[in-house]
């Protein structure tokens, strides 16, 4: 059931109707743990990071920036016969539609890949480092990069995300984001869901506003809760 998209759901709400006004505590201790790298659950990707450190470009554009967030081919590898959601064929390509619709004088993007994509085949990681070279207004962080996964996040005016606990927690930054494909959590309201960069793209030239926090809130709650970890889920 870790996979089921319907059956996350059915036990998140589940979890937080037990008790809303802890399961709003929970999240906030989960969310806190998660920016601190202090979450004892699961491995922490983002140890070796340096607090704080942003792309030089984000830190001097007065562009608006795009945070997108891939995800390990492991978040889709072991996905059994009870998903019943969109896979994304090739992440790199849903990526580079994304910058073709985002015109370079409006946007910075910064392509920021997880830590644990250290393990990607090497002519991935070239494909995702070769959209900065093809497009100037592109910045790609390679896995094993110091930049901060969170205060980029948090400086990003919208965040664009695959398969990753990174848009609940980017929800709960109160930030406009934009799930392509689907996930576990893509049925709680913590996400505009598009199917591919081109849609994300049109989506981020209106301006969204940012989901709701409630639905971050029962995630981060049944994430904090749930005794069986979600292995598949990491950040």
């Amino acid at each position: 059931l870790v996979h089921s998209i319907e059956g996350n759901t059915r036990r998140a709400i589940a979890f937080y109707e037990q008790d809303p006004i802890q399961a709003e505590k929970n999240a906030e201790k989960f969310f806190n743990r998660r920016l601190k790298k202090a979450d004892a659950k699961e491995p922490i990707y983002t140890k070796n990071q340096e607090s704080g450190m942003l792309p030089e470009r984000v830190v001097s554009t007065s562009k608006k920036v795009i945070a997108v967030y891939p995800t390990t081919d492991d978040e889709y590898k072991f996905i059994g016969k009870e998903w019943n959601g969109y896979i994304p064929e090739d992440q790199v390509a849903e990526i580079e539609q994304l910058i073709q619709h985002l015109p370079a004088d409006d946007y910075l993007i910064v392509v920021k890949m997880h830590p644990n994509q250290q393990h990607t085949a090497e002519n991935t990681i070239a494909r995702y480092a070769a959209l900065a070279e093809k497009y100037p207004h592109v910045v790609v962080e390679k896995p094993l990069s110091p930049k901060d996964t969170y205060a980029l996040m948090q400086r990003a005016d919208s965040v664009v995300v695959f398969a990753s606990t990174i848009g609940m927690e980017a929800c709960y930054a109160q930030k406009p984001v934009v799930l392509i494909g689907d996930t576990t959590w893509g049925e709680m309201n913590l996400a505009y869901k598009v199917y591919s960069g081109g849609e994300a793209a049109e989506l981020i030239k209106t301006n969204p506003e940012p989901k709701p926090l409630l639905g971050a809130i029962m995630w981060g709650n049944y994430y904090d809760a749930y005794k069986d970890p979600l292995p598949a889920l990491s950040v």
